[in-house]
């Protein structure tokens, strides 16, 4: 039997198990979703977004490296998605403001929730971050970190914006799968370059850019797959609305293969010696979560 949890007035939010939330953010996140969507988190789940929170934070001994809470900092604003829960009520939430609806996931067509994630149909189902890059005075024209966390490695899935007109400035796109290369996408738009053999969606993908001389690091459970050149640098990131599970190509969503989305994030991209952090940071959460397969 899994113990639920319930809110108490002294602002703690106990496991039935034991397992108490210290952390504030991971406390207004579960309490989000106790209050809204009638979800108490399992003792499992609190205790993993607890452990989540601090270590974004640089407050876990075991990650004591990056005290300088980087993570925690580039994301303040902007989005991660853990998708606790086991309906697509509870998996929208934003832990960095989950009071907010403005940066909340929504999902388009033919999508399904369970424990894992939400899992598209393969034929008009996507997951809408409901992000505009532009709209985000933190974020510039060379800093940004976007990705998802897979289950599955079946089939072809795509993320992001993917622009040919001079209405839209600027490329965010990731596409992998089985049978194809791996692709990354960003800046200008004659810089596709191919990734380095990885077709396996499982697992953390995600595209990195930080800082100038700018590039399109493209991540694959923390292994480096390809990098972008910045050829021509537009004033924006992009002006379209961003998805997964999908490709935004000039402000038409074009959804891709069915798969399960278990973690999605957008915040301002990582350094160097953050990259090895942040993945390693994922990974600890799909496994303390029990969802990690790769």
């Amino acid at each position: 039997m899994i113990n639920s949890i319930s809110i108490t007035t002294s602002n703690r939010y106990p496991g039935g198990g034991g397992y108490i939330i210290t952390d504030a953010l991971a406390l207004a996140y579960a309490n989000e979703l106790a209050s809204v969507e009638g979800y108490t988190l399992t003792d499992v789940e609190a205790e993993s977004i607890d452990n989540f929170c601090k270590r974004i934070k640089g407050e876990d001994p075991a990650y004591a490296n990056f005290g300088d809470a980087e993570i925690f900092n580039q994301a303040q604003g902007l989005q991660i998605s853990p998708m606790l829960g086991d309906t697509l009520g509870t998996k929208k939430y934003n832990l960095m403001d989950p009071s907010s609806t403005s940066l909340q996931q929504t999902y388009v067509g033919g999508c399904t929730a369970n424990y894992d994630g939400v899992t598209t149909n393969g034929v008009n189902g996507y997951i809408n971050s409901n992000i505009i890059a532009d709209n985000f005075a933190g974020l510039d024209s060379s800093s940004a970190c976007v990705g998802n966390v897979l289950r599955d490695s079946t089939s072809r899935w795509d993320f992001g914006n993917y622009a040919t007109s001079n209405g839209f400035e600027g490329n965010l796109w990731r596409r992998m799968g089985t049978g194809i290369s791996s692709y990354g996408r960003s800046w200008s738009l004659d810089n596709a370059v191919g990734g380095g053999g990885n077709d396996d969606n499982q697992g953390h993908t995600w595209i990195n850019l930080f800082a100038l001389p700018s590039e399109g690091e493209n991540y694959h459970n923390g292994v480096l797959e390809s990098t972008n050149s910045v050829y021509l640098r537009p004033s924006a990131l992009s002006q379209l609305v961003l998805p997964f599970g999908g490709v935004n190509v000039n402000g038409n969503i074009y959804a891709q293969a069915s798969n399960t989305m278990m973690f999605g994030h957008y915040f301002s991209g990582l350094n160097a010696t953050m990259v090895p952090v942040w993945n390693s940071i994922v990974d600890d959460f799909m496994n303390e979560l029990g969802k990690k397969t790769w």
